[in-house]
């Protein structure tokens, strides 16, 4: 673990350097996502080459890891504008227009739909009590005044 402190300080490092260096927000964004990715990548290589229980622990830390990059990246793909990426290929800004719409619908979506779940779940125990109460009722059926056959 000490690969991963020493690259995060070398990485704090060259990106104070750059902030020196006037080197625009964006940038700095996009070299951080892609040595982050690049690491990533690294764990990923590690992975293929390891056997044993290990492999478990590898692949938990990548989907950390995996999440994590999802939210390092989440406010460059929504914020920035593709002409940054594609240096004016009008086919590849049209494309990845359509994917940032296409996939962050899906993620509003999928947004969306936690809670509601959660909404309902909260408010079902609320409003509809007596189901809730059979798994608290006392289940003595020698006191059953309902004959049962």
């Amino acid at each position: 673990m000490t690969t991963l402190s020493a690259s995060v300080r070398n990485n704090i490092l060259r990106m104070s350097i750059n902030i020196k260096n006037g080197i625009s927000l964006k940038t700095r964004w996009l070299n951080l996502m892609l040595h982050f990715s690049s690491f990533i990548n690294s764990y990923k290589v590690k992975l293929v080459e390891i056997n044993g229980p290990k492999i478990i622990l590898y692949g938990f830390f990548i989907l950390l890891l995996e999440i994590l990059n999802f939210f390092i990246s989440l406010p460059a793909y929504a914020f920035i504008k593709p002409e940054f990426f594609a240096g004016g290929d009008q086919n590849a800004i049209k494309t990845y227009r359509l994917r940032r719409i296409v996939s962050l619908s899906v993620l509003g979506g999928m947004v969306l739909a936690v809670i509601l779940w959660m909404l309902v779940a909260l408010f079902g125990v609320a409003l509809f009590p007596s189901q809730s109460h059979a798994s608290t009722a006392s289940w003595d059926f020698n006191n059953c005044k309902v004959p049962l056959f």
